[in-house]
């Protein structure tokens, strides 16, 4: 499958911070269309079929980033949306239906290529897209959380037990997907629950010899897998 995007994807940039909001605008303008809402009211106003790509502040006063992302979910509209937000994401992200998280400040480049990922993924089929949806909120928590913290966590194993479940279901489509998602798939699909758990203990092992160490050696093989 090969996704072609179009040059003027209507991006609906959702900010509170009307400067910050305008600057978003302004980097993506002649790229895409753009179109800005201060407050989560006004977004769920200008919210209608065309917005291929929503861009959410998730701290905003009234309503909140998360209410906004749960009524665009219960909406007629499937945009992609992609929370942009200063806020670490914590466990209760396993529950939010976003299709992407970056964490403010994030530069011009990444905001285009988020903005694109998501695009080419809007083309997928239903299944695929949840797919990515659950992977994004697992790379999520795991670049922020500590491997004790996840493995303690009820909300982290529903999921990556949904992960699995989604992952089996959609093995038959993955042969059409562009080499970038096709490989973040199937890295997914070929390590067990355990591999991970086992991988994580590995992390964590090497993070404590490192703190407690004034020196040490660490051997890691050619995908750069702790050893």
């Amino acid at each position: 499958m090969t996704a072609v995007q179009s040059p003027r994807a209507r991006i609906l940039v959702v900010e509170d911070d009307r400067d910050l909001a305008d600057l978003f605008a302004d980097r993506l303008r002649g790229t895409y269309e753009v179109e800005t809402a201060y407050d989560g009211r006004g977004a769920l106003e200008r919210l209608d079929g065309s917005v291929d790509v929503v861009l959410l502040d998730r701290m905003m006063p009234g309503l909140s980033g998360s209410e906004v992302l749960e009524a665009i979910r219960a909406s007629d509209f499937d945009p992609q949306v992609v929370m942009v937000s200063a806020v670490t994401p914590d466990l209760d992200i396993v529950q939010m239906g976003f299709d992407a998280y970056v964490e403010k400040p994030v530069d011009d480049a990444a905001l285009r290529d988020t903005i694109d990922r998501t695009l080419t993924r809007a083309e997928y089929d239903e299944k695929l897209q949840e797919l990515f949806s659950l992977i994004e909120r697992q790379d999520a928590l795991e670049a922020v959380k500590p491997p004790a913290v996840l493995e303690a966590s009820e909300e982290y194993r529903s999921l990556t037990d949904r992960l699995e479940t989604v992952q089996t279901e959609v093995e038959t489509l993955l042969v059409d997907l562009p080499e970038e998602d096709f490989r973040a798939a199937v890295e997914r699909l070929q390590r067990t629950a355990a591999e991970r758990t086992s991988e994580r203990r590995y992390e964590s092992l090497t993070e404590d010899v490192l703190d407690g160490s004034r020196e040490a050696t660490v051997v890691v093989d050619a995908d750069g897998s702790v050893v």
